[in-house]
């Protein structure tokens, strides 16, 4: 019986071993530039649209990927609801096809907000890519809106796998991803991995909304 006893005292301490929070770590400083304009404050932000992403030698899956992402993250940060828009939305209101234009139109920009009752849209661009190791995403994510069809915040981010600085900003993200009881993320499967690679990127630029 006492042996019974103690087995069950072991596995039950073995199990409050496994279920133990672990401490998240201090995060790294952001490592996305941000620029707002002076009457960034002065504009009410309730509901805000993100496009999908635009740049060279970007495929519809490679945008639709990066879009998912930077959705999920910028939704858990803003003070606004952040809806995406698929190229049927975009359909609606622009014949000549953005995707492989390589910009939208203000006029789109100011038809889409006006079509989804927006206060404002979010563009992404990026500007390079190099999707295997060591992997490099550069990109800007503009906030327009809708009231005048101008940027009022835009926040860059240049990622290099190599840069040392990445690497540790990296750990600390996945280190806390694990304390937080999400699913297993790796340091070393995010360096390796374009999508997740892309959601560092998003993870990152979310920080300094």
């Amino acid at each position: 019986m006492k042996r019974v006893v103690s087995l069950c005292a072991g596995l039950l301490l073995a199990g409050c071993a496994i279920h133990k929070p672990k401490v998240k770590l201090p995060e790294e400083p952001p490592l996305a530039a941000v620029a707002r304009t002076a009457d960034f404050e002065g504009y009410p932000l309730r509901r805000v649209g993100l496009l999908p992403f635009l740049g060279a030698d970007l495929d519809i899956p490679r945008a639709k990927e990066l879009q998912r992402v930077f959705a999920m993250e910028l939704s858990e940060r803003a003070d606004y609801e952040v809806v995406a828009l698929d190229e049927l939305d975009l359909e609606a209101v622009d014949a000549s096809d953005p995707l492989r234009r390589g910009y939208y139109r203000p006029t789109t920009i100011i038809e889409l907000a006006r079509r989804y009752r927006l206060d404002g849209l979010l563009v992404g661009t990026v500007t390079e890519q190099r999707t295997y190791t060591p992997q490099r995403l550069c990109l800007q994510l503009e906030l327009v809106v809708a009231e005048t069809g101008q940027a009022i915040w835009n926040a860059t981010i240049s990622l290099d796998s190599g840069s040392e600085r990445v690497k540790r900003s990296i750990d600390v993200w996945c280190t806390n991803l694990r304390s937080e009881g999400v699913a297993p993320e790796s340091s070393e499967l995010v360096l390796l991995s374009p999508a997740r690679f892309a959601h560092f990127a998003a993870y990152e630029v979310a920080r300094v909304l």
